[in-house]
């Protein structure tokens, strides 16, 4: 999906006031995009702890419920410490998500750019009205795809619970979920490991 200045003027209309602070803009909106690609990596570990218990589960026919917590709480560690590749190919063996590999390594490959190539190879525009701007779009643009993923994984993520007969996955947790992983960007960000201006993004509640 295409995205024009206009839909970033609507989205953010304080870029067209006159005393704009590129750079700070850029590092705002670096910190919103990477709470996306966050909060679709954690809904990428829920998928992948459940299939890993579930696999192992019948491996060593579990029947307890202890046993079971127990195991869930392995399969939690291990797909919480997988790379988003090795999760995207966890997930992608369950039946509900087998045709999104294709997106979720495209988000993939957008997260690496910016992980690994972004500052490095736009750090002299950044501070240019123009070249700014254009980053910006191109970042509004990747948030699309990334946040476009999140909800299709969401889905996803309770069509399996529905077949595989567990209580649906509901909002209050989501928002839960949302709410974690914005605080804990925002004692980053206090802890002056995040760039300024991040928390503007950050502070805003899982309904904005």
């Amino acid at each position: 999906m295409a995205v024009s200045l206009t839909d970033l003027y609507e989205d953010f209309p304080e870029l067209t006031v006159a005393d704009v602070a590129w750079e700070k803009e850029i590092y705002a909106h670096f910190g919103l995009l990477y709470m996306g690609f966050a909060l679709l990596e954690h809904s990428l570990i829920n998928a992948a702890t459940m299939k890993i218990a579930i696999d192992e589960a019948k491996r060593q026919k579990i029947r307890k419920q202890e046993e079971w917590q127990s195991l869930h709480e392995l399969a939690f560690a291990k797909a919480s410490s997988q790379t988003i590749g090795n999760l995207i190919k966890v997930v992608s063996k369950i039946r509900e998500f087998s045709d999104l590999e294709g997106k979720f390594s495209e988000v993939k490959r957008v997260r690496d750019y910016f992980s690994h190539h972004f500052f490095r190879r736009e750090a002299a525009h950044m501070s240019e009205k123009t070249a700014a701007l254009l980053l910006l779009v191109d970042m509004r643009e990747a948030r699309l795809l990334v946040d476009g993923a999140e909800v299709e994984a969401k889905l996803r993520y309770g069509a399996y619970t529905k077949r595989m007969g567990w209580p649906e996955m509901e909002e209050s947790y989501i928002q839960v979920t949302s709410r974690e992983i914005r605080n804990a960007e925002l004692s980053r960000l206090n802890s002056g490991t995040l760039p300024r201006g991040v928390d503007r993004w950050l502070n805003r509640g899982p309904e904005e």
